[in-house]
């Protein structure tokens, strides 16, 4: 919509007024502070260390050439005023680590001046714990944390354990700590000897810390936390094997077995060892914790120790396998243990080509009335057959002519075969004068029962390939594997099969001398 014209006219006049008064925009707060303090500047001169304690020395900041109106340095929210020209005692009154920044200021406008290396202010030592920890007796660490991170240091411990009942100490002693950067901010660490005898139960622990660091001088502090004695060992509720065979030589076949043991949530970890038949230990290792379960778990390589050879594949033979968890106290479980055989056997790659007639790999047949399957067949190579459909009727349903055929594969050590092919060599029968499409249609039957992979063979004599036929198609691969096929025919169809052929890979076990 347009404006009136008398409206208009009144708009012209105030920007043509502008224009000759010369209106521009205002100035932002932040360019008239820069303005006021851009120009100035000070030299501030901060002390060449990385550390202090305030109650030892003076954080001193020295100002020289200055141009603002007033200074100040800041200490972790912190201000201490600054004189204009010369030195300056800065308050650190909080214990932490950071930087000392310089602000100016000029007419209400500041701006920040210089700012000092990282610097750690403390005039004790950083240290807490209020933790725990477990022991049945003798030596037990203790990790402290710290609030800043500190030079590699040792330093002394006076440590007491009260009564449960917080009556008085009931043990005590001194010793030593040494600082450990564990983490960003690092700790310290000591361990403390609990003498025999103490009643089971959580004793409540302090500790006096003193250590002498280079920038700060010597800093005490003061931790508490409790030591829970405990001396009843976890019991160990089932050892079990991933595998009570075990191959040795390695290969990736069962060469190793997976201990498992299960224990209340107290044991931590644990060890286990191999005994051969006459009780002698012939390799050992330790059980780790699987976190969030009951499990502690461990491996055996099937490997034992050779003074002469070092480790060697275990010889065939019958051996034991011990293993003992412990709890957060160092208390040890009664052993349990568990038989595993060794057998000197290596994985090798092997290939077989069965070369079957059918008459010999046929299982079961099933011949319609107005049908016939014969052998030979119409070509008289042995053992084969000849089916012919819709010979003395023509009923659609009772011309079916069908095998079902297989054979018995060699075993494999991992129950898997590779490249497993079946093809037919076969054809239309040279007795096929009528009009009908000479074909067979071929089957696998999987492990449920179903039939897969349909084929079509054309009426070419050849050799024919028949589809989905593979590992996945193996009976009783535990067992005694084998395969099963079917071919059939109808609707007047006369075909010749002359052979079956299955051929594959698969793995096979070989002794292996252990001399």
């Amino acid at each position: 919509m347009l404006l009136p014209r008398a409206h208009a006219s009144v708009l012209s006049a105030l920007l043509l007024a502008a224009l000759l008064l010369g209106v521009t925009a205002p100035v932002s707060a932040e360019e008239t502070d820069a303005a006021r303090t851009g120009s100035r500047s000070a030299t501030v001169v901060f002390p060449d260390i990385e550390g202090i304690n305030p109650d030892k020395d003076e954080y001193v900041v020295e100002v020289i050439d200055n141009e603002y109106e007033s200074l100040h340095a800041e200490w972790r929210g912190h201000r201490t005023p600054l004189a204009l020209e010369g030195p300056t005692v800065v308050e650190l009154p909080d214990d932490n680590a950071g930087r000392v920044v310089v602000t100016g200021c000029t007419q209400g406008s500041c701006a920040e001046v210089a700012q000092s290396g990282r610097l750690v202010v403390m005039r004790s030592l950083p240290a807490s714990w209020d933790g725990k920890v477990r022991v049945a007796q003798g030596a037990v660490s203790v990790l402290v944390d710290l609030a800043v991170r500190l030079p590699r240091v040792e330093g002394t411990v006076a440590w007491e354990l009260l009564a449960t009942d917080g009556s008085g100490p009931v043990a005590s002693g001194e010793t030593t700590y040494e600082t450990r950067h564990t983490t960003s901010r690092g700790g310290l660490v000591f361990a403390l000897e609990v003498p025999p005898g103490l009643p089971e139960g959580r004793h409540d622990l302090r500790a006096q810390l003193v250590g002498s660091y280079p920038e700060h001088g010597e800093l005490a502090g003061e931790v508490t936390g409790a030591v829970v004695i405990d001396r009843t060992a976890p019991a160990i509720e089932a050892l079990a094997l991933s595998n009570d065979t075990v191959y040795p030589p390695y290969d990736g076949y069962l060469d190793s077995t997976r201990i498992k043991v299960t224990a209340p949530r107290e044991a931590v970890g644990g060890s286990w060892h191999v005994e051969n038949a006459v009780g002698e230990i012939v390799d050992r290792g330790i059980l780790r914790e699987r976190r969030g379960t009951d499990r502690l778990i461990g491996n055996w390589h099937g490997n034992v120790f050779d003074d002469s050879e070092g480790t060697v594949p275990a010889p065939a033979g019958e051996y034991e396998v011990h293993a003992t968890a412990v709890d957060k106290a160092g208390n040890h479980s009664e052993a349990a243990r568990v038989p595993v055989t060794t057998v000197s056997q290596r994985r090798v790659k092997r290939s077989f080509d069965l070369r079957l007639r059918p008459t010999d790999a046929e299982l079961q047949r099933w011949v319609g009335r107005c049908s016939r399957l014969k052998s030979p067949s119409s070509r008289r190579t042995a053992g084969s057959i000849g089916l012919y459909s819709n010979l003395r009727c023509d009923k659609p349903d009772e011309g079916l002519v069908a095998t079902v055929n297989g054979v018995y594969l060699p075993p494999s050590a991992d129950g898997h075969y590779r490249n497993l092919e079946l093809t037919i060599t076969g054809g239309r029968s040279k007795r096929h004068r009528n009009g009908a499409l000479a074909y067979l249609v071929a089957y696998v039957e999987n492990p449920k029962g179903r039939l897969k992979g349909r084929t079509q063979l054309g009426r070419r004599h050849r050799a024919w390939s028949v589809d989905r036929f593979g590992d996945k198609m193996v009976h009783d691969r535990d067992e005694r594997p084998y395969v099963i096929w079917h071919v059939a025919l109808s609707e007047g169809s006369r075909y010749d099969v002359d052979e079956y052929r299955v051929r594959g890979r698969y793995h096979a076990l070989v002794d292996v001398p252990t001399d």
